[in-house]
């Protein structure tokens, strides 16, 4: 079988030997553009993902942490502090930040996707919601005028509320903090595979030739 294939290989025409290896050659550069096509598309996916909502939630998710512990040093200034000039400004930047926050909160929900960012997402809220609650009690006794009752309240209910709160913010931010680092060892595993397999092809073309 072998020596027959080879003494029609030989016995073939110049035309009919150029039209094989010329064949050869074409599917050689389609697959090439394939797997090319195949890896941009690959990279393309995970640069997308990391930089339309991983990073963004990232640097949402962060600056959310940041306002937490500024908000949280803020109330207790305000409770512990009767300095008149401090509760005027600490005040309206307390609400500000609150305010902000919200808003963050809002759009770290519109690009939720996955069981478990939700599911950090809704922990997260409820704590939030624990911690304004115990901040507005600790306030309102300092509005009225009983320092000492608001100081107490701040260390049994204000600061471990705001304690387990931040925790809660951390947890998300580490959980899409590690989804960039997953995208990027994707898009440089994709990469490094892509340039393999088309060198593998350059040097079967070499060699075929």
């Amino acid at each position: 079988m072998e020596t027959r294939a080879q003494g029609r290989w030989e016995s073939a025409s110049i035309r009919a030997k150029l039209v094989v290896a010329f064949s050869a050659f074409m599917i050689l550069l389609v697959s090439m553009a394939g797997v090319g096509a195949w890896r941009l598309a690959q990279l393309d996916a995970a640069a997308t993902r990391m930089a339309s909502v991983n990073l963004t939630m990232e640097r949402l998710v962060g600056e959310w942490l940041s306002h937490t512990r500024a908000n949280a040093v803020r109330a207790t200034v305000l409770t512990l502090s009767d300095d008149q000039e401090l509760q005027r400004i600490l005040g309206p930047e307390l609400a500000a930040t609150s305010k902000r926050v919200g808003e963050l909160q809002g759009k770290v929900e519109a690009l939720l996707a996955g069981e478990r960012p939700r599911q950090l997402f809704a922990e997260m809220g409820q704590r939030r919601k624990d911690y304004l609650a115990a901040r507005e009690r600790v306030l309102e006794k300092r509005k009225a005028g009983q320092g000492a009752e608001a100081a107490a309240l701040l260390q049994s209910a204000m600061l471990p509320a705001v304690g387990t709160y931040v925790d809660s913010i951390q947890a998300l931010a580490t959980y899409y903090t590690e989804e960039v680092g997953r995208d990027a060892a994707l898009a440089r595993a994709s990469a490094d595979s892509g340039r393999n397999v088309l060198v593998g092809f350059c040097l079967a073309g070499v060699l075929a030739s």
